[in-house]
């Protein structure tokens, strides 16, 4: 799992001085499944929220910031739900944010086939994930849960 086009960032146990809650962190709190619970995983308690980067988003700097998030950056939205589908993981957060740069093609297109086909995909997998879009919030829409500007 040594791929030289992701890095991971680990963090400092949630609650902590060094946590910081961060919109991303806010944003994977308010979407859960039916009967799931809001929380954090014993199994990784000091990672709150996985974010996957797909394409150029311009965040990663500040989310490397927050210790309670640990980035993963793809390079296409087919890796993105590779991330998703990855069993073998010893420990994962357990609410998942992936967001989509302008620069990831046809799925980076609100209201796209593909766009919905590839959204509709990561939910199958985690059905909480929350699906961004970066760039021009006026460009984003549906089946993108937001847009981050």
């Amino acid at each position: 799992m040594n791929d030289p086009g992701r890095a991971r960032r680990g963090g400092v146990p949630a609650g902590s001085a060094q946590s910081v809650e961060t919109p991303v962190i806010a944003a994977a709190r308010t979407r859960s499944a039916p009967g799931e619970e809001i929380g954090v995983s014993s199994v990784a308690p000091s990672i709150e929220v996985r974010v996957v980067l797909v394409g150029k988003t311009g965040v990663d700097v500040a989310l490397r910031l927050d210790t309670g998030v640990e980035v993963v950056r793809v390079r296409t939205p087919l890796e993105a739900v590779g991330e998703l589908a990855d069993i073998t993981r010893a420990s994962r957060p357990p609410r998942s944010v992936v967001i989509v740069g302008p620069d990831a093609g046809s799925v980076a297109e609100a209201g796209s086939e593909a766009a919905r086909d590839f959204v509709s995909a990561l939910r199958l997998l985690e059905p909480a994930v929350r699906v961004l879009r970066a760039g021009d919030p006026r460009e984003a829409g549906l089946p993108f849960d937001c847009a981050l500007p």
